[in-house]
Order: structure tokens, then sequence, then C-alpha cells
């Protein structure tokens, strides 16, 4: 109920189904769907360090949502980012990758909460990344952060802040 449009993706969490569709995000219970943001929504990721928080990659940038006494808050947009981000991954030092089309890979410190000012650092071919990768995906895994191209696998060297 209460959706007219296409649906595009869905997302299971334990507060409901997550829905993307073409005019926002929906957040589905017992048959009932409620729009709690605007957008399509590409990415999802459950913070780590707060699992109230609920990262959204959307088509121009991050977003965060903070389910909270049972109801959905936008806390906003990273303001440094307007692309697309296809995908997100935590690691252990509250740190988000974000991956995207032909953007390179976006590492954000939120090692303080959520913050649309957060520090962000940029990677490319330069930090050893291979040429003319067109996207990155990034992945949680048991090692750590993967991230993923079509040419290739690569993870990311802490000491050295290169690939």
């Amino acid at each position: 109920k209460n959706i007219k449009t296409d649906c595009n993706r869905f997302f299971a969490l334990k507060e409901g189904l997550l829905l993307s569709a073409n005019d926002g995000i929906y957040i589905i219970n017992n048959d009932e769907a409620k729009k709690i943001s605007e957008g399509q929504l590409e990415a999802i990721a459950r913070s780590k360090a707060n699992s109230n928080i609920i990262y959204l990659g959307k088509n121009n940038g991050l977003f965060a949502l903070n389910y909270k006494n049972g109801k959905w808050n936008e806390l906003g947009k990273l303001e440094k980012i307007n692309v697309q981000i296809r995908t997100i991954a935590e690691d252990n030092n509250e740190t988000l990758w974000l991956g995207t089309d032909y953007n390179g890979v976006y590492k954000v410190n939120l090692s303080n909460g959520w913050n649309k000012l957060a520090n962000i650092s940029t990677y490319f071919e330069s930090n050893r990344l291979p040429k003319n990768h067109n996207w990155i995906d990034v992945y949680n895994s048991s090692q750590g952060v993967l991230f993923s191209t079509q040419k290739g696998v690569y993870r990311y060297n802490y000491k050295k802040d290169i690939f």
C-alpha cells in the first residue's frame, strides 16, 4: 500500500523492509509503506558504531538516517560528496569507504560520529588503484574492507595510504 511508482531495490532491516522507489525511500511494515527519505537508493549500510544509524548511498551522495523511538529521522547529507555512491563499507576504525562510478573511492572519517562536514579523502590511480578502473565497489569481509574493480580486488594499506 501507499507506493504508486516503480520500485528498484529492497533491503531487509530489523525495523522493516527498506524499499528504493523512483520517488523516494520507503520503510515497509505489516503491508504498509511509509516514505522516509527522498531520492533513489543505490547502497545501504548500518553503522557498526551506532546500530541506530543507517547510511544511504544515493545518486547525489551519502546520507544518514537515525532510527530512534520508533521513528526515522534524516541526519542529512555529507556535504563534500555529490556523486553516485555504488557501495558502502565500514572498517573497524569507524571509517566509511564509498565505491563510485568513475570518481575513485572515498574514505570518510566518522570516528566522532555522523558529521555532514566529516574529513574525506579521495583515492585514484595515484594511490595505486588500477588505471581506467571505471567503477570501484567496496565490501566488508572478515579480513577487512575489500575494493573490487573490473581489473581485480585490492586492499588498502593504512600505514602507506595506498592500495
